[in-house]
Protein backbone atom coordinates (compact mmCIF):
# COMPACT_ATOMS: atom_id res chain seq x y z
CA UNK A 1 0.00 0.00 0.00
CA UNK A 2 1.35 3.40 -0.98
CA UNK A 3 1.83 6.28 1.43
CA UNK A 4 2.46 9.99 1.05
CA UNK A 5 4.81 12.41 2.75
CA UNK A 6 6.08 15.98 2.58
CA UNK A 7 9.76 16.23 1.58
CA UNK A 8 10.13 19.28 3.85
CA UNK A 9 7.55 18.87 6.63
CA UNK A 10 9.13 21.46 8.92
CA UNK A 11 10.59 24.60 7.40
CA UNK A 12 12.02 27.85 8.74
CA UNK A 13 9.57 30.74 9.13
CA UNK A 14 10.58 33.99 7.51
CA UNK A 15 13.16 35.80 9.62
CA UNK A 16 14.95 39.06 8.94
CA UNK A 17 17.86 40.81 10.58
CA UNK A 18 18.69 44.44 9.82
CA UNK A 19 21.85 46.03 11.11
CA UNK A 20 22.73 49.72 10.66
CA UNK A 21 26.00 51.42 11.55
CA UNK A 22 26.76 55.16 11.30
CA UNK A 23 29.24 57.82 12.37
CA UNK A 24 29.57 61.60 11.99
CA UNK A 25 32.50 62.77 9.86
CA UNK A 26 33.12 66.48 10.33
CA UNK A 27 36.57 66.82 8.76
CA UNK A 28 35.68 65.83 5.25
CA UNK A 29 35.67 68.03 2.23
CA UNK A 30 31.93 68.79 2.33
CA UNK A 31 30.36 71.96 3.60
CA UNK A 32 28.56 70.34 6.55
CA UNK A 33 29.20 67.30 8.82
CA UNK A 34 28.59 63.94 7.07
CA UNK A 35 26.41 61.24 8.62
CA UNK A 36 28.28 58.20 7.27
CA UNK A 37 25.80 55.31 7.39
CA UNK A 38 25.62 51.67 6.16
CA UNK A 39 22.87 49.05 6.50
CA UNK A 40 23.00 45.22 6.12
CA UNK A 41 19.87 43.08 5.76
CA UNK A 42 19.90 39.29 6.12
CA UNK A 43 16.76 37.29 5.30
CA UNK A 44 16.00 33.57 5.60
CA UNK A 45 12.98 31.42 4.88
CA UNK A 46 12.55 27.74 4.04
CA UNK A 47 8.97 26.99 3.18
CA UNK A 48 7.47 23.58 3.96
CA UNK A 49 6.63 21.49 0.90
CA UNK A 50 3.30 22.40 -0.65
CA UNK A 51 2.81 19.05 -2.39
CA UNK A 52 3.23 15.48 -1.22
CA UNK A 53 5.21 12.64 -2.73
CA UNK A 54 4.08 9.04 -2.95
CA UNK A 55 6.08 5.95 -2.13
CA UNK A 56 5.58 2.31 -1.32
CA UNK A 57 7.09 1.30 2.05
CA UNK A 58 7.08 -2.44 1.32
CA UNK A 59 7.34 -3.98 -2.14
CA UNK A 60 6.95 -7.75 -2.45
CA UNK A 61 7.57 -9.66 -5.67
CA UNK A 62 6.58 -13.30 -5.81
CA UNK A 63 6.23 -15.56 -8.80
CA UNK A 64 6.60 -19.16 -9.82
CA UNK A 65 6.98 -20.73 -13.23
CA UNK A 66 7.50 -24.21 -14.58
CA UNK A 67 6.84 -27.54 -12.97
CA UNK A 68 8.72 -29.12 -10.11
CA UNK A 69 8.48 -32.49 -11.85
CA UNK A 70 5.53 -33.96 -10.02
CA UNK A 71 5.42 -36.46 -7.19
CA UNK A 72 8.81 -37.88 -6.21
CA UNK A 73 7.33 -41.32 -5.57
CA UNK A 74 5.79 -41.39 -9.05
CA UNK A 75 9.00 -40.25 -10.68
CA UNK A 76 11.00 -42.88 -8.82
CA UNK A 77 8.51 -45.56 -9.75
CA UNK A 78 8.70 -44.67 -13.45
CA UNK A 79 12.49 -45.01 -13.52
CA UNK A 80 12.82 -41.98 -15.78
CA UNK A 81 15.23 -39.17 -14.92
CA UNK A 82 12.98 -36.20 -14.43
CA UNK A 83 14.43 -32.68 -14.47
CA UNK A 84 12.39 -29.67 -15.48
CA UNK A 85 12.94 -25.91 -15.81
CA UNK A 86 11.65 -24.23 -12.71
CA UNK A 87 11.90 -20.83 -11.07
CA UNK A 88 10.69 -19.21 -7.88
CA UNK A 89 10.96 -15.47 -7.22
CA UNK A 90 10.67 -14.24 -3.65
CA UNK A 91 11.89 -10.67 -3.20
CA UNK A 92 11.04 -8.08 -0.59
CA UNK A 93 12.13 -4.43 -0.52
CA UNK A 94 11.63 -2.17 2.48
CA UNK A 95 11.79 1.47 1.42
CA UNK A 96 12.55 3.71 4.38
CA UNK A 97 11.64 7.35 4.90
CA UNK A 98 15.02 8.76 5.84
CA UNK A 99 15.18 12.25 7.36
CA UNK A 100 17.86 14.75 8.26
CA UNK A 101 17.91 18.08 10.08
CA UNK A 102 19.73 20.73 8.09
CA UNK A 103 21.07 23.92 9.64
CA UNK A 104 21.35 27.00 7.48
CA UNK A 105 22.46 30.59 8.03
CA UNK A 106 22.66 33.83 6.08
CA UNK A 107 25.18 36.61 6.70
CA UNK A 108 25.16 40.00 5.03
CA UNK A 109 27.98 42.50 5.36
CA UNK A 110 27.73 46.18 4.45
CA UNK A 111 30.53 48.76 4.53
CA UNK A 112 30.71 52.44 3.70
CA UNK A 113 33.54 54.95 3.81
CA UNK A 114 34.68 58.53 3.20
CA UNK A 115 38.24 59.17 2.02
CA UNK A 116 38.38 62.98 1.77
CA UNK A 117 40.03 65.12 4.42
CA UNK A 118 39.89 68.90 5.04
CA UNK A 119 42.89 70.14 6.94
CA UNK A 120 42.78 72.75 9.67
CA UNK A 121 44.03 75.24 7.17
CA UNK A 122 41.02 74.54 4.92
CA UNK A 123 42.87 72.49 2.32
CA UNK A 124 40.87 69.58 0.80
CA UNK A 125 42.77 66.35 0.29
CA UNK A 126 40.59 63.83 -1.72
CA UNK A 127 42.33 60.76 -0.32
CA UNK A 128 43.52 62.06 2.98
CA UNK A 129 41.81 59.67 5.40
CA UNK A 130 40.09 56.27 5.61
CA UNK A 131 36.91 56.52 7.65
CA UNK A 132 34.56 53.54 7.38
CA UNK A 133 31.50 52.01 8.99
CA UNK A 134 30.61 48.31 9.06
CA UNK A 135 27.27 46.53 9.57
CA UNK A 136 26.85 42.74 9.82
CA UNK A 137 23.42 41.09 9.82
CA UNK A 138 23.00 37.36 10.49
CA UNK A 139 20.08 34.92 10.69
CA UNK A 140 20.00 31.13 11.12
CA UNK A 141 17.59 28.23 11.50
CA UNK A 142 17.03 24.49 11.12
CA UNK A 143 14.62 22.64 8.87
CA UNK A 144 13.73 18.97 8.36
CA UNK A 145 14.13 17.19 5.02
CA UNK A 146 12.96 13.63 4.41
CA UNK A 147 12.51 11.27 1.52
CA UNK A 148 12.24 7.74 0.21
CA UNK A 149 15.03 6.13 -1.89
CA UNK A 150 13.58 7.58 -5.10
CA UNK A 151 13.57 11.10 -3.68
CA UNK A 152 17.18 10.99 -2.51
CA UNK A 153 18.21 9.39 -5.79
CA UNK A 154 16.74 12.35 -7.67
CA UNK A 155 18.27 14.87 -5.25
CA UNK A 156 21.75 13.46 -5.77
CA UNK A 157 21.47 11.93 -9.22
CA UNK A 158 25.12 12.55 -9.99
CA UNK A 159 26.49 11.05 -6.77
CA UNK A 160 28.68 7.96 -6.94
CA UNK A 161 27.34 4.61 -5.72
CA UNK A 162 29.73 2.19 -4.03
CA UNK A 163 28.95 -1.51 -3.70
CA UNK A 164 30.19 -4.52 -1.79
CA UNK A 165 28.84 -8.00 -2.22
CA UNK A 166 29.30 -11.15 -4.23
CA UNK A 167 28.94 -12.27 -7.80
CA UNK A 168 29.38 -15.52 -9.69
CA UNK A 169 32.24 -16.03 -12.11
CA UNK A 170 30.37 -17.23 -15.19
CA UNK A 171 33.50 -18.68 -16.78
CA UNK A 172 33.94 -20.91 -13.70
CA UNK A 173 30.32 -21.97 -14.07
CA UNK A 174 30.84 -22.99 -17.70
CA UNK A 175 33.95 -24.90 -16.69
CA UNK A 176 32.06 -26.83 -14.00
CA UNK A 177 29.22 -27.59 -16.40
CA UNK A 178 31.60 -29.27 -18.85
CA UNK A 179 33.44 -31.07 -16.02
CA UNK A 180 30.20 -32.54 -14.67
CA UNK A 181 29.20 -34.08 -17.99
CA UNK A 182 32.77 -35.19 -18.69
CA UNK A 183 32.84 -37.11 -15.38
CA UNK A 184 29.40 -38.58 -16.03
CA UNK A 185 30.52 -40.08 -19.33
CA UNK A 186 34.02 -41.06 -18.26
CA UNK A 187 35.07 -42.18 -14.83
CA UNK A 188 38.41 -43.56 -15.96
CA UNK A 189 40.34 -42.59 -19.10
CA UNK A 190 41.72 -45.95 -20.16
CA UNK A 191 43.23 -44.52 -23.34
CA UNK A 192 45.34 -42.02 -21.44
CA UNK A 193 46.44 -44.66 -18.94
CA UNK A 194 47.55 -47.02 -21.72
CA UNK A 195 49.46 -44.21 -23.40
CA UNK A 196 51.26 -43.35 -20.17
CA UNK A 197 51.80 -46.94 -18.98
CA UNK A 198 55.46 -46.98 -19.99
CA UNK A 199 56.14 -43.79 -18.01
CA UNK A 200 54.12 -45.13 -15.09
CA UNK A 201 56.16 -48.36 -14.92
CA UNK A 202 59.41 -46.44 -15.23
CA UNK A 203 58.37 -44.03 -12.46
CA UNK A 204 57.37 -46.84 -10.11
CA UNK A 205 60.63 -48.69 -10.77
CA UNK A 206 62.64 -45.55 -10.14
CA UNK A 207 60.79 -44.90 -6.90
CA UNK A 208 61.36 -48.45 -5.63
CA UNK A 209 65.07 -48.37 -6.46
CA UNK A 210 65.52 -44.96 -4.89
CA UNK A 211 63.58 -46.01 -1.80
CA UNK A 212 65.91 -48.94 -1.30
CA UNK A 213 68.88 -46.62 -1.70
CA UNK A 214 67.47 -44.18 0.88
CA UNK A 215 66.92 -46.99 3.39
CA UNK A 216 70.53 -48.09 3.10
CA UNK A 217 71.82 -44.53 3.23
CA UNK A 218 72.34 -43.41 6.82
CA UNK A 219 73.76 -39.97 6.12
CA UNK A 220 71.97 -36.86 7.13
CA UNK A 221 69.34 -35.30 4.85
CA UNK A 222 71.44 -32.20 4.26
CA UNK A 223 74.38 -34.21 2.96
CA UNK A 224 72.06 -36.25 0.76
CA UNK A 225 70.53 -33.11 -0.80
CA UNK A 226 73.99 -31.69 -1.32
CA UNK A 227 75.16 -34.92 -3.02
CA UNK A 228 72.11 -35.01 -5.29
CA UNK A 229 72.88 -31.57 -6.60
CA UNK A 230 70.86 -29.04 -4.57
CA UNK A 231 68.04 -27.19 -6.31
CA UNK A 232 68.12 -29.04 -9.67
CA UNK A 233 67.57 -32.28 -7.77
CA UNK A 234 64.79 -30.71 -5.70
CA UNK A 235 63.13 -29.43 -8.86
CA UNK A 236 63.32 -32.87 -10.43
CA UNK A 237 61.86 -34.47 -7.29
CA UNK A 238 59.00 -31.94 -7.24
CA UNK A 239 58.09 -32.49 -10.89
CA UNK A 240 58.36 -36.24 -10.42
CA UNK A 241 55.98 -36.03 -7.49
CA UNK A 242 53.50 -33.76 -9.30
CA UNK A 243 53.46 -35.46 -12.68
CA UNK A 244 54.75 -38.92 -11.88
CA UNK A 245 53.45 -40.01 -8.47
CA UNK A 246 50.24 -38.00 -8.11
CA UNK A 247 48.77 -39.04 -11.49
CA UNK A 248 49.20 -42.67 -10.43
CA UNK A 249 47.35 -41.98 -7.17
CA UNK A 250 44.58 -40.10 -8.99
CA UNK A 251 44.21 -42.91 -11.51
CA UNK A 252 43.83 -45.48 -8.74
CA UNK A 253 41.24 -43.30 -7.03
CA UNK A 254 39.30 -42.77 -10.27
CA UNK A 255 39.28 -46.47 -11.01
CA UNK A 256 38.18 -47.36 -7.48
CA UNK A 257 35.41 -44.78 -7.60
CA UNK A 258 34.19 -45.97 -10.99
CA UNK A 259 34.18 -49.66 -10.06
CA UNK A 260 32.46 -48.96 -6.73
CA UNK A 261 29.27 -48.02 -8.56
CA UNK A 262 26.56 -50.61 -7.96
CA UNK A 263 23.56 -48.98 -9.64
CA UNK A 264 22.34 -48.15 -13.10
CA UNK A 265 22.01 -44.46 -12.18
CA UNK A 266 25.05 -42.23 -11.80
CA UNK A 267 24.89 -38.68 -10.52
CA UNK A 268 27.66 -36.10 -10.70
CA UNK A 269 27.44 -32.78 -8.86
CA UNK A 270 29.48 -29.64 -8.84
CA UNK A 271 29.01 -26.59 -6.64
CA UNK A 272 29.99 -22.98 -7.21
CA UNK A 273 30.09 -20.22 -4.60
CA UNK A 274 30.15 -16.52 -5.46
CA UNK A 275 33.32 -14.47 -5.36
CA UNK A 276 33.33 -11.72 -2.75
CA UNK A 277 33.69 -8.19 -4.05
CA UNK A 278 35.10 -5.68 -1.59
CA UNK A 279 33.84 -2.13 -1.51
CA UNK A 280 36.40 0.41 -2.74
CA UNK A 281 37.43 3.16 -0.31
CA UNK A 282 34.63 5.72 0.17
CA UNK A 283 35.39 9.43 0.55
CA UNK A 284 34.12 10.93 3.79
CA UNK A 285 33.96 14.48 2.46
CA UNK A 286 31.56 13.97 -0.47
CA UNK A 287 27.94 12.87 -0.70
CA UNK A 288 27.53 9.35 -2.10
CA UNK A 289 25.44 6.20 -1.93
CA UNK A 290 26.75 2.84 -0.78
CA UNK A 291 25.30 -0.66 -0.56
CA UNK A 292 26.43 -3.48 1.72
CA UNK A 293 25.37 -7.06 1.04
CA UNK A 294 25.47 -10.39 2.83
CA UNK A 295 25.30 -13.32 0.45
CA UNK A 296 24.67 -17.04 0.88
CA UNK A 297 24.00 -17.76 -2.77
CA UNK A 298 25.20 -20.90 -4.52
CA UNK A 299 24.96 -22.73 -7.83
CA UNK A 300 24.65 -26.50 -8.03
CA UNK A 301 25.31 -28.35 -11.28
CA UNK A 302 23.79 -31.82 -11.46
CA UNK A 303 24.29 -34.33 -14.26
CA UNK A 304 22.53 -37.67 -14.11
CA UNK A 305 22.64 -40.66 -16.41
CA UNK A 306 20.81 -43.98 -16.66
CA UNK A 307 22.32 -47.17 -18.04
CA UNK A 308 20.80 -50.61 -18.58
CA UNK A 309 22.73 -51.96 -15.59
CA UNK A 310 25.53 -51.11 -13.19
CA UNK A 311 27.87 -53.37 -15.14
CA UNK A 312 27.01 -51.55 -18.36
CA UNK A 313 27.53 -48.18 -16.69
CA UNK A 314 30.96 -49.12 -15.36
CA UNK A 315 32.03 -50.63 -18.66
CA UNK A 316 30.85 -47.61 -20.61
CA UNK A 317 32.63 -45.13 -18.35
CA UNK A 318 36.00 -46.95 -18.63
CA UNK A 319 36.55 -46.13 -22.26
CA UNK A 320 39.01 -45.21 -24.97
CA UNK A 321 38.55 -42.29 -27.34
CA UNK A 322 41.43 -41.44 -29.65
CA UNK A 323 40.57 -37.75 -29.91
CA UNK A 324 40.17 -37.13 -26.19
CA UNK A 325 43.25 -39.22 -25.43
CA UNK A 326 45.31 -37.20 -27.91
CA UNK A 327 44.02 -33.97 -26.34
CA UNK A 328 45.10 -35.19 -22.90
CA UNK A 329 48.64 -36.29 -23.75
CA UNK A 330 49.96 -33.93 -26.42
CA UNK A 331 52.96 -31.79 -25.38
CA UNK A 332 52.07 -28.98 -22.99
CA UNK A 333 48.50 -30.29 -22.60
CA UNK A 334 48.77 -29.93 -18.85
CA UNK A 335 49.66 -26.24 -19.17
CA UNK A 336 46.76 -25.56 -21.52
CA UNK A 337 44.41 -27.06 -18.92
CA UNK A 338 45.58 -24.44 -16.43
CA UNK A 339 43.84 -21.79 -18.52
CA UNK A 340 41.11 -23.49 -20.58
CA UNK A 341 38.55 -26.22 -19.92
CA UNK A 342 39.66 -27.84 -23.15
CA UNK A 343 39.67 -31.49 -22.01
CA UNK A 344 36.36 -31.50 -20.14
CA UNK A 345 34.65 -29.58 -22.92
CA UNK A 346 35.93 -32.00 -25.56
CA UNK A 347 34.95 -34.99 -23.39
CA UNK A 348 31.41 -33.65 -22.98
CA UNK A 349 31.04 -32.90 -26.68
CA UNK A 350 32.40 -36.18 -28.07
CA UNK A 351 31.45 -38.77 -25.48
CA UNK A 352 27.83 -37.71 -25.37
CA UNK A 353 27.65 -39.18 -28.90
CA UNK A 354 29.34 -42.46 -28.03
CA UNK A 355 27.89 -43.23 -24.60
CA UNK A 356 25.59 -46.22 -24.17
CA UNK A 357 23.54 -44.41 -21.53
CA UNK A 358 19.80 -44.78 -22.09
CA UNK A 359 19.20 -41.27 -20.78
CA UNK A 360 21.25 -38.38 -19.51
CA UNK A 361 20.36 -34.85 -18.46
CA UNK A 362 22.03 -31.90 -16.79
CA UNK A 363 20.68 -28.95 -14.88
CA UNK A 364 21.97 -25.78 -13.25
CA UNK A 365 20.20 -24.75 -10.05
CA UNK A 366 21.00 -21.20 -8.97
CA UNK A 367 19.92 -20.23 -5.48
CA UNK A 368 20.19 -16.51 -4.76
CA UNK A 369 20.04 -15.65 -1.06
CA UNK A 370 21.08 -12.06 -0.54
CA UNK A 371 20.31 -9.14 1.75
CA UNK A 372 21.38 -5.66 0.69
CA UNK A 373 21.21 -2.43 2.68
CA UNK A 374 21.58 0.85 0.84
CA UNK A 375 22.67 4.07 2.54
CA UNK A 376 23.20 7.70 1.65
CA UNK A 377 26.31 9.32 3.06
CA UNK A 378 25.12 12.93 3.09
CA UNK A 379 27.62 15.73 3.61
CA UNK A 380 25.92 19.00 4.59
CA UNK A 381 27.98 22.19 4.55
CA UNK A 382 26.24 25.14 6.25
CA UNK A 383 29.31 27.34 6.44
CA UNK A 384 29.07 30.93 5.27
CA UNK A 385 31.92 33.42 5.06
CA UNK A 386 31.58 37.16 4.37
CA UNK A 387 34.30 39.76 4.12
CA UNK A 388 35.15 43.05 2.43
CA UNK A 389 38.48 44.07 0.95
CA UNK A 390 37.99 47.78 1.69
CA UNK A 391 38.61 48.97 -1.86
CA UNK A 392 37.79 52.49 -2.97
CA UNK A 393 38.55 54.97 -5.72
CA UNK A 394 41.63 55.82 -3.75
CA UNK A 395 43.02 52.34 -4.28
CA UNK A 396 42.64 48.66 -3.35
CA UNK A 397 42.27 48.05 0.37
CA UNK A 398 42.09 51.74 1.12
CA UNK A 399 39.75 51.30 4.08
CA UNK A 400 41.40 48.11 5.25
CA UNK A 401 39.88 44.60 5.10
CA UNK A 402 36.79 43.66 7.08
CA UNK A 403 36.25 40.08 8.24
CA UNK A 404 36.14 37.32 7.37
CA UNK A 405 33.10 36.45 9.44
CA UNK A 406 32.53 32.68 9.51
CA UNK A 407 29.50 30.77 10.66
CA UNK A 408 28.14 27.22 10.35
CA UNK A 409 29.78 23.82 10.12
CA UNK A 410 30.25 20.68 8.00
CA UNK A 411 28.11 17.75 9.12
CA UNK A 412 27.79 14.25 7.71
CA UNK A 413 24.91 11.80 8.05
CA UNK A 414 24.45 8.17 7.02
CA UNK A 415 20.83 7.68 6.06
CA UNK A 416 19.46 4.14 5.77
CA UNK A 417 17.38 4.19 2.58
CA UNK A 418 16.25 0.64 1.94
CA UNK A 419 16.74 -3.07 2.57
CA UNK A 420 16.37 -5.64 -0.21
CA UNK A 421 15.95 -9.33 0.60
CA UNK A 422 16.18 -11.87 -2.20
CA UNK A 423 15.48 -15.60 -1.98
CA UNK A 424 15.20 -16.78 -5.58
CA UNK A 425 15.64 -20.15 -7.22
CA UNK A 426 16.14 -20.80 -10.92
CA UNK A 427 16.67 -24.23 -12.45
CA UNK A 428 17.61 -24.54 -16.10
CA UNK A 429 18.44 -27.61 -18.16
CA UNK A 430 21.46 -28.02 -20.37
CA UNK A 431 22.93 -30.69 -22.60
CA UNK A 432 26.55 -31.59 -23.40
CA UNK A 433 26.23 -29.64 -26.64
CA UNK A 434 25.47 -26.52 -24.61
CA UNK A 435 28.84 -26.58 -22.83
CA UNK A 436 31.36 -23.93 -23.85
CA UNK A 437 35.10 -23.68 -24.23
CA UNK A 438 36.06 -20.84 -21.89
CA UNK A 439 39.11 -19.01 -20.59
CA UNK A 440 39.15 -19.87 -16.90
CA UNK A 441 42.68 -19.65 -15.49
CA UNK A 442 43.36 -21.46 -12.24
CA UNK A 443 46.87 -21.09 -10.84
CA UNK A 444 47.28 -22.77 -7.49
CA UNK A 445 50.51 -22.39 -5.59
CA UNK A 446 51.55 -25.82 -6.83
CA UNK A 447 51.10 -24.75 -10.44
CA UNK A 448 53.03 -21.55 -9.78
CA UNK A 449 55.95 -23.69 -8.53
CA UNK A 450 55.59 -25.84 -11.65
CA UNK A 451 55.75 -22.73 -13.82
CA UNK A 452 58.86 -21.42 -12.05
CA UNK A 453 60.62 -24.73 -12.61
CA UNK A 454 59.56 -24.78 -16.25
CA UNK A 455 60.85 -21.27 -16.69
CA UNK A 456 64.39 -22.29 -15.76
CA UNK A 457 64.86 -23.91 -19.16
CA UNK A 458 65.24 -27.38 -17.69
CA UNK A 459 61.61 -28.35 -18.29
CA UNK A 460 62.20 -30.61 -21.28
CA UNK A 461 64.97 -32.44 -19.52
CA UNK A 462 62.93 -32.79 -16.32
CA UNK A 463 59.80 -33.99 -18.07
CA UNK A 464 61.75 -36.53 -20.10
CA UNK A 465 63.19 -37.91 -16.88
CA UNK A 466 59.75 -38.42 -15.27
Amino acid sequence: MKETYLPIPVGIPYVKDTKTSSTIVSNWCGSSPLNLTTTAVAELEVKPSSSTREYEPIVVRKSKSGSNGGSWSQIRKSGVIRMTPYSVTNERTINLLASVERDVNVQKLATNGEPSLRTSGGQCIPCGQAVKVVALASVEGTYLEQGDPSYWGERFSGAAHYHSGSEFDRSKLEKLKSEAFAELFQGYNLGEELYEMRDTIRTMTSLLNRGALWIRDSKRAFDRAKRLGGMPAAAKAWMEFRYGIMPIIYSIQDLQKTLSNTGQYITVRRRLSPDFKEMPPRPDDTTHFYSVSSDQSSITITCKGKWASAHQANLDRININLLTTAAAVYPWAMVVRWFFNSNSWLDAQLKSSTTSAQQYVGCVAERTVRETDTFLHLVHDSRTVVSALGNSSCGPGWYGPTGPYEKGQVSSFDLHLKRETINNYVRTLYSPKDTKLVWSPYLSWQRIVDGLIMGTGQVSKLLRSI
